[in-house]
């Protein structure tokens, strides 16, 4: 029973890691390279503003923008 959970879990991940990047495709450039660089580079806020030369403010909206859209459509996927 365990191994059946554990082959599921790997499953359910690898099908909602293939569903986060496809659907990256489709974000605005700002906000996919914001994104990208928070949660696959683990970059705070702050250095992904430095990295971009944009505003602390900036990058925090486009995050913002970019996980709200993530969110939405992974909702809206697992719904259906």
């Amino acid at each position: 029973q365990n191994a059946m959970y554990g082959k599921l879990k790997d499953f359910l991940a690898n099908e909602l890691a293939a569903l986060i990047n496809s659907r990256m495709k489709h974000l605005p450039d700002k906000r996919r390279t914001t994104y990208h660089l928070s949660l696959y580079d683990g970059l705070s806020v702050s250095e992904i503003a430095e990295r971009l030369h944009i505003s602390y403010r900036t990058a925090e909206c486009h995050l913002f923008l970019a996980r709200k859209d993530m969110r939405h459509f992974i909702t809206y996927f697992w719904a259906c």
